[in-house]
């Protein structure tokens, strides 16, 4: 046979060189022995076969790669489409027309654009252009569908909306994502692809809230898609790249199989994660390995997809090595004959083996390979992204935390300095940078003097490119209410110069801000999502997308500015726009107002160890400044269900607390109390605990939120089952100047006894109730034993007389509302109690609390306006608690209570009475028009008088009736033990759904006090100002510069300014049990970056 001959050839060639002589070729061919007929033929049948089995190989090979390299390019075209697709949505800032389930319309920076299903292809098409005449993203589509998740409602995240369509005039703020799913068709075997899916979060769309989406669904992948070739990804860089795939296969056909080849695999999985960090995204160690997995996959692709070629290609090694072998021997001398011998030849056949192999693995590496560098392209393009936008929250964060008073040094410290070129922050371990700019969009004054033209501002950060060099005349406003035209400006370095200004500048100080303004360029009508246009002078200044403006008292936002037309109008407060539906009436001398914005630039970079750029990306943020939080402040509430008494604390004279279990569950116990050395045992036995248990709230944090006015609710349950009791709530507690005293405001369940004297043998003849027993201040019980708490039949202890004796008697149960300054206590007001009002019961002439009956009280601080002509906004609604007012020369304010109101009512144009304001901007004169949607009322009386507004609240943790939208009776829901629920802090609000609590109408008070009179809220407000928060040099009566350490109480002492007690006192004081304190305040996490627009 062939083989045979081969070797019996070789075996002569041996012998013959045993003489030592050459042999030629010629002389082998003249051997005496020869191939014979037989032996020929059989040969060229061999070689036949051979060649059948190769061209099987080849054909199985062929065939293999083609559909690898079929279902790679299908991959890479849907890959591709599905990149271009994400990035239009995720810039995406509005979808300008209906959108469909296969079809949406795109608005971006940089213009409008389409993008759907046409004709068997997903097509992008300029607009105004239609699909048909659009460009080719991918073709060969049997399937793209896309689905839209939304927020049910503004300002939750709770309700997701699915749904297949988006009109356009949903409320763009709501869409949180889209999901994308595309089947593409093989145009070879007509087979489809599995489904590619990609889910788009939007990230110009203003979405502040965000949603919990369901899971995506994940398309059916075959199990033999692992996700562990470690070392294979890492040198692909794609877990789906062809070549991994077949390592993976083979893996799992031949390793996996059997107990060598699992062993083989668990070595893998132990030491290739290493390995595989060591190559990923290094260009020259990922080529290396692609050169070293070549022949491994070539080999595997053969065993998976054309196993007879493995025969083939053994046979072929065969042959080349015997031939070689014969040739290298004839040409070499004796000497050198022993390195090929028997081992030698194998060692040689298995070279040439490893060489063919290589040969395949080349042949194969640029058919699997895309671009070596494309993988690292990508990752560093999404490092460089994401450190760019680490450099925006932290810009974001420095300015929100600086506070007023540090704001401007925060800009310069983002900038790098006023008017320099940007920061740099370098991550540890070289593992790259961002640089951050500012350009600020209102400036501060410089000192001008009084009939000046020209003013001066200073920029703290980048001037922007609007006011750099010489720019056209315009408007400004300076403060809050001055408003002038100017002829020409100028910027350079840090400083922006307005010239021409009309009318002239009155005395202006330094520090004042300054923002540009313009004018409508005819009378229009404004819609939501609908345009405005403006005059052609001052509106060039104003940022190209995503500003906010102010007209007639109320924040909008523009998405886009071309020219002098501003579009996508909306308003800034997410939830006045849900309810916006009447259009606004806009004349051309109607004020539009800049408010404040920046741009910021962020920059990441990657660098090399020599500190060479790699990668570098700059982002551009436009941001909105304002009040951080939904509707600018949210409450924020502290609750203890008094499972230890952690959060309370006593000074060594001020009594004893601990927890303990009584009726079910645990609360805070007075377990003693103290007649002397407090501040207040000259008058009765007291027991007073300091609340210490601040997480949420914060006393100084709200105050200067609330530009130095402190407003707070509190609520805490009481047991008590004694004939008599004091137990209740201090608020507004301060040190005096020299912590000689403790000062408050105390509101209390009481009851009260009395000493009455008696005379008699058998029958005993008692006097009227003579003294009140000295363990309750008398200051604090209405009227003292002849007051209405001692009237009527009353409660006694039984004692008898014998001739003359002494006996306690009880009187009626109420609620008082008092203070402790330096006149001593002082009741203020007090309400008798009922059965009808379901807190105390009555059997005979003994009257009980109800167990676990709710004290509850809020105290609103502020200056008063009252006004006229109250009425309906374009919204459909009054004013109410939490709105901002604004007057026609820009003076702004926060209602903080619920309008006080004492005539007329909103629906008939007639509501007049009073607001209690914060957040002071300006001031407000008579006359004044008063704008929240519209104009609303009519200004009047402006009182500058920081006072406290104080209603009191009952309730119990039972039903009570049927709960109602009434305050003032006696049906309401319960307030059970272990919940905290408050009323609604609007009155407008109250439904049956939260009516918890009934309203205290006083029922008698003390001299110089009496309710504020209301037709709203009668007989239920008691207005105070002996004790009420600072008012430091920083704070005007126009203006708040103050920061929390300006927070001081009477004492010196910073964050001592106010606080929290529980109050008991009486004989069974140590009888009181507490549960379910809470405390809520409004705070705002300041003004800060709003949801930016990113280029």
């Amino acid at each position: 046979m062939f083989i045979k001959r081969v070797f019996q050839i070789k075996s002569h060639i041996s012998r013959h060189n045993s003489n030592n002589l050459p042999v030629t070729s010629r002389q082998i061919i003249r051997l005496p022995k020869g191939f014979t007929l037989i032996e020929v033929i059989f040969s060229l049948l061999l070689v036949g076969v051979l060649a059948l089995v190769g061209g099987m190989a080849i054909v199985q090979a062929v065939k293999g790669y083609t559909t690898v390299k079929d279902n790679s390019a299908i991959s890479q075209k849907a890959q591709l489409a599905i990149s271009r697709i994400n990035r239009e949505i995720i810039e995406m800032i509005n979808i300008p027309t209906d959108a469909t389930e296969t079809y949406i319309p795109i608005r971006n920076i940089n213009g409008d654009r389409i993008i759907g299903l046409d004709n068997g292809a997903v097509k992008i098409a300029l607009s105004p252009a239609t699909l048909t005449n659009g460009d080719i993203l991918v073709d060969n589509v049997s399937d793209f569908t896309l689905k839209y998740y939304s927020r049910a409602d503004y300002g939750t995240s709770a309700t997701v909306v699915e749904s297949t369509s988006w009109p356009a005039t949903n409320d763009m703020a709501t869409l949180t994502a889209i999901d994308v799913n595309l089947t593409l068709t093989s145009p070879v075997s007509g087979v489809a692809m599995p489904v590619f899916i990609s889910r788009i979060v939007p990230r110009n769309n203003k979405n502040e809230t965000g949603a919990s989406l369901p899971p995506s669904t994940i398309p059916t992948i075959p199990a033999s898609w692992g996700t562990h070739c470690f070392v294979a990804t890492a040198a692909y860089g794609d877990s789906g790249h062809p070549m991994v795939q077949i390592l993976r296969d083979f893996r799992d056909r031949y390793l996996l199989t059997w107990q060598g080849g699992r062993w083989l695999v668990k070595q893998y999985y132990q030491y290739g994660p290493a390995m595989a960090d060591f190559i990923q995204n290094r260009p020259v160690a990922m080529w290396v390995a692609r050169c070293m997995l070549a022949p491994i996959a070539a080999l595997s692709f053969c065993l998976l997809y054309a196993p007879m070629a493995i025969l083939f290609i053994l046979l072929v090694s065969v042959i080349l090595t015997e031939t070689v072998f014969g040739f290298i021997r004839r040409r070499v001398s004796l000497s050198m004959s022993g390195i090929f011998n028997a081992r030698g030849s194998i060692l040689i056949g298995l070279i040439i083996t490893m060489v063919i192999m290589a040969i395949l693995g080349a042949a194969m590496l640029p058919m699997f390979t895309t671009s070596n560098m494309s993988q690292v392209y990508a990752d560093q393009g999404r490092k460089v992204y994401y450190l760019a936008e680490s450099g925006y929250r932290y810009a974001a964060s420095a300015f929100l935390w600086a506070g007023e008073s540090g704001r401007d040094t925060a800009m310069d410290d983002i900038n790098g300095g006023a008017g320099s070129t940007g920061k740099t922050c370098n991550l540890l371990n070289n593992a790259g940078s961002f640089t951050t700019r500012i350009y600020p969009y209102w400036f501060k004054t410089q000192a001008a003097s009084a009939g000046a033209t020209t003013l001066s501002t200073s920029v703290h950060g980048s001037i922007p490119t609007e006011f750099t060099g010489s720019f056209s005349a315009g408007y400004i406003q300076v403060g809050t209410s001055n408003y002038h035209s100017y002829t020409s400006g100028s910027g350079s370095g840090s400083t922006i110069t307005f010239s021409g200004l009309s009318p002239a500048l009155s005395a202006t100080a330094a520090g004042v801000v300054v923002q540009p303004v313009t004018y409508p360029a005819s009378n229009q009508s404004l819609s939501k999502n609908g345009s405005l246009t403006l005059s052609s002078t001052g509106s060039g200044v104003f940022p190209t997308m995503n500003g906010n403006f102010i007209l007639k008292g109320e924040t909008y936002n523009y998405r886009q500015r071309t020219g002098t037309t501003l579009y996508n109008i909306t308003k800034s407060d997410g939830t006045k726009n849900a309810a916006w539906t009447t259009a606004v009436s806009v004349t051309t001398t109607d004020k539009i107002v800049l408010d404040k914005f920046v741009k910021v630039y962020s920059t990441g970079k990657i660098l090399d160890d020599s500190g060479s750029v790699l990668a570098s990306r700059e982002v551009i943020y436009n941001v909105p400044v304002g009040l951080i939080g939904s509707g600018s402040f949210t409450k924020q509430q502290d609750a203890d269900y008094m499972n230890s008494s952690s959060n309370w604390a006593a000074t060594s004279n001020s009594g004893a607390f601990g927890t303990s279990t009584i009726d079910g569950g645990s609360a805070l116990k007075v377990n003693s109390t103290f007649s002397t050395g407090f501040w207040w045992t000259s008058s009765g036995d007291w027991a007073v605990a300091f609340f210490q248990g601040y997480v949420n709230t914060n006393m100084a944090l709200s105050w200067m939120n609330g530009g130095g006015f402190l407003s707070y609710d509190l609520q805490v349950k009481v047991y008590n089952t004694n004939p008599d009791f004091f137990a209740g709530m201090n608020f507004r507690t301060v040190n005096n100047s020299d912590n000689s005293d403790l000062y408050a405001y105390g509101v209390s369940f009481i009851k009260p006894r009395a000493i009455e004297y008696g005379f008699g043998l058998i029958f005993c003849f008692w006097g009227p109730p003579d003294h009140l027993s000295n363990d309750i201040d008398s200051n604090l019980v209405p009227g003292g034993v002849s007051g209405p708490l001692f009237s009527g039949s009353l409660e006694d202890s039984g004692s008898l007389c014998l001739i003359g004796g002494s006996r306690y008697v009880y009187g009626l149960p109420a609620i008082i509302l008092w203070k402790r300054t330096s006149s001593g206590n002082r009741w203020l007001a007090y309400r008798t109690l009922a059965t009808a009002d379901g807190i105390v019961t009555k059997s005979g002439d003994s009257w009980r609390l109800f167990n676990w009956s709710t004290l509850m009280v809020r105290v609103v601080e502020g200056y008063s306006l009252t006004f006229t002509a109250g009425k309906l906004g374009s919204t459909g609604l009054p004013i109410k608690e939490g709105d901002f007012i604004i007057n026609q020369n820009g003076a702004t304010a926060r209602v903080v209570m619920t309008p006080i109101l004492n005539a007329g009512s909103w629906a008939t144009n007639t509501a007049a009475g009073t607001l209690v304001l914060s957040n002071i901007s300006g001031t407000f004169s008579t006359g004044d028009s008063l704008y929240v949607n519209g104009v609303q009322a009519t200004a009047g009386i402006y009182t500058t008088t920081k006072k406290n507004y104080i209603r009191v609240y009952f309730t119990r943790p039972t039903n009570l009736g049927t709960a109602n939208a009434v305050e003032t009776d006696n049906n309401r829901l319960a307030n059970a033990r272990n919940s905290i629920n408050w009323p609604p802090d609007d009155l407008a609000d109250l439904t049956a759904a939260n009516d918890y609590v009934t309203l205290v109408q006083w029922t008698g008070y003390n001299t110089g006090v009496s309710a504020m009179t209301s037709t709203s809220e009668p007989s239920a407000i008691i207005v105070d100002n002996s004790l009420t928060s600072p008012t430091p040099a920083c704070m005007t009566t126009s203006s708040f510069a103050c920061t929390t350490a300006d927070f001081v109480g009477p004492n010196g002492v910073i964050g001592a300014a106010d606080g929290v007690t529980l109050t008991t006192s009486g004989a069974y004081a140590t009888s009181t049990y507490y549960d379910d304190f809470a405390i809520q305040m409004d705070l705002s996490a300041g003004t800060g970056f709003l949801s930016p627009i990113q280029q």
